[in-house]
């Protein structure tokens, strides 16, 4: 019965019309708050962060197998995961199956200038989620001068375009992750650029 509808990326229009609406799908990309976001603040060198909900979607335990095959290259590597949810303790199980429980922090639940504070202060941002409309804590994150990688062919594709402003790497594949931030790495000035 609607006269319009609205979608906040391409991904979820494309759903939309696969149910079989005939109504009009606009696109307009979720906003953030950009008030308490700090750019400016000194990062520590080899910093990981994810910020997500501890669930099977978000796709933490990739992120933490892509972080301890970059530790084995870097071993000042860290990685700060902020949010609580259902797999924390698995999510915790893994680290230690790793081998890297020592150079991993889970910081819980934080209010979201603590989460941009954290941001600013960290080199990458991972989420490597699936079936991810949108998810505003991207933007927040490449507005902190995050390095940051999504996952190609969802919600986040509309904004981050890969080697341009970000990197993107396909479902469950920690090894492109790993690629991703080892070639930022070694071309600094070139991720400099990405990340500004």
């Amino acid at each position: 019965a609607a006269d319009q509808i609205v979608a906040v990326s391409s991904k979820l229009a494309e759903k939309l019309k696969m149910c079989g609406t005939l109504t009009p799908i606009t696109v307009i990309l979720n906003g953030f708050n950009i008030a308490n976001v700090n750019s400016n603040t000194k990062r520590d060198m080899f910093s990981v962060i994810q910020v997500s909900h501890l669930q099977r979607q978000k796709r933490v335990n990739v992120t933490i197998e892509a972080f301890a095959a970059l530790k084995k290259l870097y071993s000042q590597a860290t990685l700060t995961i902020i949010g609580d949810g259902p797999l924390k303790e698995e999510l915790e199980n893994l680290c230690k199956k790793l081998g890297v429980v020592e150079s991993v922090k889970f910081l819980g639940h934080l209010t979201n200038s603590q989460v941009l504070k954290e941001m600013s202060r960290h080199q990458f941002f991972i989420m490597p989620s699936v079936n991810e409309g949108f998810g505003i804590v991207y933007m927040e994150a490449m507005a902190s001068g995050c390095l940051t990688i999504g996952t190609e062919k969802e919600g986040i594709s509309d904004v981050i375009h890969d080697h341009d402003n970000g990197f993107l790497v396909e479902a469950d594949a920690p090894n492109q992750i790993v690629e991703a931030m080892v070639w930022c790495l070694n071309h600094q000035e070139a991720a400099d650029e990405i990340a500004n």
